[in-house]
């Protein structure tokens, strides 16, 4: 049975650390927040490793702000899930809005990701 984790906690907090290290462009950091055997699924199909996945995520522009909202957490004993919506903003334009899963494990390291996914969602009023 999932246990609901709320807003809060170390989880919570895991993701914000992790967009903070997406904004900032730190490898390193970013490299610790991704199990070895982490795999993505992008918007676009692809399958892609940590380290594809962090290569991109290096090359995101900068001065863009990375908000999660609408996020939910189910934790099932040592794995959990978050889902939610990230709005990417330029200034305080949004430029995009995409809605995410990401699969955690809490291993002897801490909480780590071991898979995400990512889809697009169109623009208010584009339909």
């Amino acid at each position: 049975m999932a246990q609901g984790l709320g807003s809060e906690g170390d989880l919570a907090e895991r993701e914000t650390e992790r967009l903070a290290a997406v904004v900032l462009g730190d490898r390193a950091r970013l490299a610790d927040f991704y199990d070895d055997a982490f795999v993505d699924l992008s918007a676009t199909g692809e399958r892609l490793s940590k380290d594809q996945l962090i290569e991109i995520l290096l090359r995101l522009p900068p001065g863009r702000r990375y908000d999660q909202e609408d996020r939910h957490f189910e934790r099932w004993g040592e794995s959990a899930v978050v889902t939610g919506l990230l709005v990417v903003r330029e200034a305080e334009a949004v430029v995009g809005r995409f809605r995410f899963l990401h699969v955690w494990r809490r291993q002897e390291a801490g909480w780590l990701l071991v898979a995400g996914m990512s889809a697009p969602l169109a623009a208010p009023g584009s339909r």
